[in-house]
């Protein structure tokens, strides 16, 4: 949230996982209702807008050659507006819908998984109003409910009591991700310190980031956001042409109406 980093933006400038979440949270906006087939609409304007990164895993679903194989972190990294939505929906078919999007472009089973227990966390833990401990022990009863991998089920026991081992080596995977956010839901004090712990380990620091920071985020609400952090995004313009602006992208992409979002997400009714 400052100017520089990887990849010379500004500060409050989106990288991927963000822009794709905004994607689909303007889609989610735009129709009132998750449809697989729009969010891949959308995600395709994304691709074809031009942006600075994208994973190797959601560039090849994209192009329609699906990386069976990959349990990357693409599609949980974009998924928190769904989440958000579905505090207004059942649990079930935020699950099944967290599914549906994660097969757009990361088909393996592991994905799909995480993906349906992270955006049924999220809805819970908006709707529920519960603690962080509360939370966890709702994400643990789901897994044991559910035909989940061995690697999964490992990541939900082992974050009670340890971050994951490496960062660095896992760099990218989905479990690796989920671990991280479950320990710093358990573990943090609140959801800056969480968010800073996890981009101080290293790894795929962007991605494990937004993950962490929207798990936390269902939790402590949207007032846990330190202030400097929302006045990056609220004033995040990288238009072309402007000063100190090295990675120029659509209107469509900047991040200045968040807030605004995230209250049409959680009041669907009202659009």
């Amino acid at each position: 949230l400052m100017d520089g980093g990887t990849w010379d933006t500004i500060a409050g400038q989106p990288t991927d996982d963000s822009e794709m979440a905004l994607a689909l949270a303007r889609m989610l906006v735009k129709t009132g209702t998750y449809d697989a087939g729009e969010a891949r609409k959308a995600y395709l304007f994304w691709l074809d807008s031009g942006p600075f990164d994208c994973g190797g895993t959601i560039l090849s679903g994209l192009k329609g050659f699906p990386r069976h194989e990959s349990q990357a972190n693409g599609a949980m990294m974009r998924i928190s507006p769904l989440g958000i939505f579905g505090a207004n929906y059942s649990l079930e078919q935020v699950g099944r819908w967290a599914m549906e999007d994660a097969a757009i472009t990361h088909p393996n089973p592991v994905c799909g998984q995480a993906n349906s227990i992270f955006a049924r966390a999220i809805a819970y833990g908006i709707s529920a109003g519960c603690t962080p401990a509360e939370l966890y022990e709702r994400i643990a009863e789901w897994t044991e409910e559910m035909d989940v991998s061995e690697n999964l089920r490992n990541a939900v026991v082992k974050s009670a009591d340890e971050p994951p081992a490496d960062y660095l080596e896992s760099h990218g995977w989905v479990i690796i991700a989920f671990h991280n956010a479950l320990w710093q839901l358990l573990h943090a004090e609140n959801l800056e310190s969480g968010v800073v712990d996890t981009v101080m380990r290293g790894g795929d620091t962007d991605s494990n980031a937004a993950i962490c920071a929207a798990l936390l985020g269902a939790v402590y609400g949207i007032e846990a956001l330190p202030s400097q952090w929302v006045r990056a995004l609220l004033n995040c313009r990288p238009a072309a042409g402007m000063e100190n602006v090295h990675k120029p992208r659509p209107e469509f992409f900047w991040p200045v109406d968040a807030m605004e979002l995230a209250e049409q997400l959680l009041r669907p009714e009202e659009l």
